[in-house]
């Protein structure tokens, strides 16, 4: 609920700016922070000791989900990133910045679901 909140405000603050090269850099830098979150769950996933495990454990299967999806979010905010290091106000930049928020929304999705 709290990285909710804290996207909710970056997204805020990005819609009031008015300039088109600072909301690129701020919705570049809310795609990266969901990111940094989804890692994060993402590696406490793959720390766990693989199933059949007493408790919690690891399915080699959603690991191998878990991590092509964390490349395709990768990838989305690399080249979002260079787009904006490019042409920050260039409208395909926008475009490339909502896919890399996109694809990391879904990476943390996953890893939220899958993850616990």
């Amino acid at each position: 609920m709290k990285v909710f909140l804290a996207l909710l405000s970056a997204l805020a603050l990005t819609a009031c700016s008015g300039d088109v090269t600072t909301d690129n850099r701020n919705g570049l830098g809310v795609a990266q922070s969901v990111y940094g979150v989804a890692l994060t769950g993402a590696l406490a996933y793959k720390r766990l000791p693989p199933c059949p495990a007493p408790l919690a454990c690891r399915d080699a299967a959603t690991l191998e989900t878990i991590q092509k999806v964390d490349r395709g979010a990768y990838a989305a905010i690399e080249a979002a990133h260079a787009a904006v290091k490019t042409d920050p106000t260039s409208p395909a930049t926008k475009i490339l910045i909502q896919a890399a928020l996109s694809s990391t929304e879904g990476f943390k999705a996953l890893v939220d679901a899958k993850g616990k």
